[in-house]
């Protein structure tokens, strides 16, 4: 099958536009070739379509992982990003903190693991554990103002 080369249509920037990739279902058949749909969706427009975010290290793009997904909508900076465009690029990740914050879960590759790996992610969970503590304190206190005043 001959590739031809994706042509990026322009986002529009007022709309907060992101590009979102749809990975359509593929047989089981290990020689079946992906299809997918890339599409325009505003970050402005209500409600929001549900979608998974992949990001990447920046390195030498000769590396790669391997995704499997059937059927989901994905916004994955290596390809809903036009990397030959640095005015979009630049502008894509400027909205990034609304990107990732309406995502319904978001997957991050950060290269192959090292030996200080585990205790990085020992202290991320660490940190999660006690803003989550925060948290539920900020709530229960909510609550119980909330009590006294009724």
């Amino acid at each position: 099958m001959a590739s031809r080369k994706y042509r990026y249509e322009s986002l529009n920037t007022e709309r907060q536009q992101i590009r979102i990739l749809k990975v359509h279902a593929a047989s089981s058949s290990p020689t079946t070739t992906v299809n997918c749909t890339l599409s325009h969706v505003s970050l402005l427009d209500e409600p929001t379509l549900e979608y998974h975010t992949i990001s990447y290290r920046w390195g030498n793009a000769q590396d790669r992982a391997y995704i499997i997904v059937d059927d989901r909508f994905l916004d994955i900076d290596a390809i809903c990003i036009n990397q030959q465009d640095p005015v979009e690029r630049s502008q894509q990740v400027a909205m990034m903190a609304g990107i990732f914050s309406r995502t319904s879960s978001g997957y991050i590759w950060l290269g192959k693991e090292q030996e200080s790996t585990s205790l990085a992610i020992s202290g991320i969970k660490a940190i999660v554990d006690e803003t989550r503590g925060e948290c539920e304190d900020s709530r229960e206190s909510d609550e119980a103002l909330l009590d006294q005043q009724i």
